[in-house]
């Protein structure tokens, strides 16, 4: 929050006011920041190739969680036989 003014928040670029990196150095209403957001919402559902391409991504998204939450536990559970494996061995004496 950069700002507030009567009843509007302001905002400015952190970039801008951290580093002065950034070239916008003016402030904006976050009232106006969010009405843009929602119109362009609005404006992105109407077209259905958009959801289409939306809904899409996020499944694709899933699915490559999925696969590396899968790849996780088999590594998680290959490394435990392996520690119980080991451990049989030094309590079997089968280990210096």
């Amino acid at each position: 929050m950069h700002d507030t003014r009567g009843d509007a928040v302001r905002l400015k670029c952190s970039t801008f006011r951290e580093s002065g990196t950034c070239p916008k150095g003016r402030s904006c209403r976050l009232d106006q920041i969010q009405r843009a957001v929602i119109d362009g919402l609005i404006e992105g559902l109407k077209k259905p190739d958009l959801v289409a391409a939306f809904i899409e991504a996020a499944q694709k998204d899933r699915r490559t969680a999925a696969k590396t939450r899968a790849t996780a536990a088999r590594d998680r559970d290959r490394a435990t036989a392996a520690i119980e494996r080991l451990q049989k061995s030094l309590n079997a004496g089968r280990v210096v």
